[in-house]
């Protein structure tokens, strides 16, 4: 063979190197185009570049409380979280989070004394409780608006936060009972909810847990973390799940920065390689169950079924969450008018409430990145409502803030995202609905 033919072979090898490297990057570069319209509805050409950010709280800020499910990892430091509160925040020895600044106290630790010339004012409820009170917290609006209608208005008020992000009924309940029970003065309770008791009745329903347990979300990963870290003592598989569920996670965040189809492409291939492995190295449920520390309740899913977003959520099972939710409402206000004090019960909004106006979506893909929770908040909103009326009839002071947004413009929206929390400006018209339900 001269090295005429063996060039012309090299040639013609190249040659179809090439042609084959260039196919194969045209029909990964397709398939990435088209797995990214599925997930994004548009073009990844055309698509904004994305500063991916962690969750505003992961598992482990979190730890378990005995009574109240979960609370906020105690740290004697300010911190930021994310969208909770523009200031840093710090925790008190309870776990509950309180907004930093200049002009602002340290977070109190309950129970603590108050004078005769003090009112105490509680904000009780989940995320949009949570931040609402911090508003107020930080602002001042809602003592102002009390103290100009005369409520309190011969005292000092001094507010404080017993809200966390995730809490659901009977967790307020349980939160308000046991901090009366320790002595703590409280003059008013102010309950904010109804759409997390929708919520994650549903989710924990379509994962198999019961609906009057704390959010599943939460209190039941951080269960499940401590369950993989006693497994994985003795358990060389659950280790190698437990890093390929790290490694696809990790994956879906770097696959949020691709700019060209073919690197959404091979990121999408390596989510499904470590998806199946964990799926594959992970344990028979029933092995899990029988070694659980986690719950024996009978019914109870340690291990959540991978199809549970895609169940329906069971009518009854809003029927039953609003049950719960107005028994637990009776109960707060009896509780605390024991203690001799005031409670006001208010259904927060939401933007997937039918009676509230809907305004310009913040996110195009908000169907598809809240299609877990949308359907349940339709459906359970007109049941809540219902009951909000019946808590009236039977002397609970309770109201409905449903349309508190509705003289606004379509274009002017009162939430910093699709799924029910609010800007300043919601804050602030929630904050003089309720100094409103309060003298009336």
């Amino acid at each position: 063979m001269n090295i005429r033919n063996i060039v012309t072979k090299l040639n013609s090898a190249v040659i179809g190197l090439c042609i084959l490297s260039i196919t194969t990057f045209l029909c990964m570069e397709i398939g990435g185009v088209i797995i990214f319209a599925n997930d994004n509805n548009g073009l990844i050409y055309s698509a904004k570049s994305k500063n991916v950010k962690v969750n505003e709280r992961t598992v482990l800020d979190n730890v378990f409380h005995p009574y109240f499910g979960y609370v906020l990892r105690y740290k004697n430091e300010k911190y930021k979280i994310p969208n909770w509160s523009p200031n840093s925040i710090k925790t008190n020895g309870d776990g509950f989070p309180y907004a930093v600044g200049k002009g602002l106290p340290d977070p109190p630790q309950l129970p603590f004394g108050v004078k005769e010339d003090t009112a105490v004012v509680a904000i009780l409820g989940g995320s949009v409780a949570q931040q609402f009170f911090d508003y107020n917290y930080r602002t001042g609006h809602l003592k102002r608006l009390m103290k100009n209608k005369g409520f309190f208005s011969n005292k000092k008020i001094k507010f404080i936060n017993l809200a966390l992000a995730g809490y659901r009924q009977p967790q307020q309940l349980i939160v308000l009972s046991y901090f009366l029970s320790l002595g703590q003065k409280i003059d008013l309770a102010i309950n904010l909810d109804g759409l997390n008791e929708l919520l994650h009745s549903s989710v924990n329903s379509q994962k198999g847990v019961p609906i009057s347990f704390p959010n599943d979300d939460v209190w039941g990963n951080l269960g499940r973390y401590i369950e993989a870290e006693n497994t994985s003592r003795i358990d060389q598989d659950s280790i190698l799940a437990r890093w390929h569920e790290g490694r696809r996670v990790t994956i879906s965040f770097d696959r949020k920065r691709c700019k060209l189809g073919s690197c959404y492409f091979m990121h999408t291939l390596r989510m499904i390689y470590h998806h199946w492995r964990r799926t594959s190295l992970t344990p028979a449920k029933d092995a899990v169950k029988n070694k659980s520390y986690f719950s024996s309740r009978k019914g109870h899913n340690v291990v959540v079924p991978g199809d549970w977003a895609a169940k329906p959520v069971r009518e009854d099972i809003l029927h039953k969450t609003a049950l719960l939710w107005k028994s637990t409402s009776i109960l707060m206000q009896a509780i605390i008018t024991r203690f001799g004090g005031k409670y006001l019960g208010v259904l927060q909004p939401s933007p997937h409430d039918p009676m509230s106006k809907r305004f310009e979506p913040i996110d195009k893909n908000y169907r598809q990145r809240y299609f877990w929770l949308i359907d349940p908040l339709k459906r359970g909103y007109p049941i809540f409502r219902y009951h909000s009326k019946q808590l009236q009839k039977v002397g609970v002071k309770h109201v409905d803030s449903g349309r508190v947004f509705n003289k606004l413009d379509p274009a002017e929206s009162p939430y910093r995202d699709d799924c029910c929390h609010l800007n300043v400006l919601g804050n602030k018209l929630l904050t003089e609905f309720i100094a409103n339900a309060l003298m009336n």
